[in-house]
């Protein structure tokens, strides 16, 4: 049932180019202009990086995560939605004069209501003093002994029997 899907963030020009390619009736449009359809590939070097090439041009591009999983949906009527997939990463194809990211996780994310959701969604980290965990390690040592124990002595009584 699930597909897989990533989101692909770029930038405005060339996603107002793609958005007509992408639109209905493109290739009407574009032969009543005289114009031919934008085509795009995406070429994968390695599990995070990517060339997102338009009519020729390359443009560098990287995979980053979401700071939380989102649904995407499908409808045929406009009335009935069912999901389709869950998206946890966003390809973020950027100009060739464009810093690259130093980060593999989105701090904010897809709209702007959800800015800041990486540092509002992170798991918490306990800290722990080394006293509490030699406490806790003890403890369970002494647990899983006895179980050890108990469990020997079981199977020793049904052996009898």
């Amino acid at each position: 049932m699930n597909e897989a899907q990533f989101i692909l963030r770029l930038p405005p020009k060339l996603a107002e180019k793609l958005q007509f390619a992408v639109g209905s009736k493109a290739k009407e449009k574009a032969a009543n202009r005289g114009e031919s359809v934008p085509s795009f590939s995406i070429k994968w070097l390695s599990e995070r990086e990517a060339v997102f090439a338009s009519d020729g041009v390359e443009y560098p591009a990287t995979l980053v995560d979401l700071p939380s999983i989102c649904e995407t949906q499908k409808t045929a009527d406009k009335k009935t939605f069912f999901k389709s997939g869950d998206v946890h990463q966003v390809l973020l194809v950027r100009n060739p004069e464009d810093d690259h990211p130093t980060h593999t996780l989105l701090k904010d994310g897809l709209t702007k209501a959800s800015k800041g959701a990486g540092h509002r969604f992170a798991p918490l980290i306990p800290t722990y003093n080394q006293e509490q965990v030699t406490s806790v390690e003890h403890q369970l040592k002494i647990v899983l002994d006895k179980k050890i124990a108990f469990v020997q002595k079981v199977w020793a009584e049904n052996e009898v029997r």
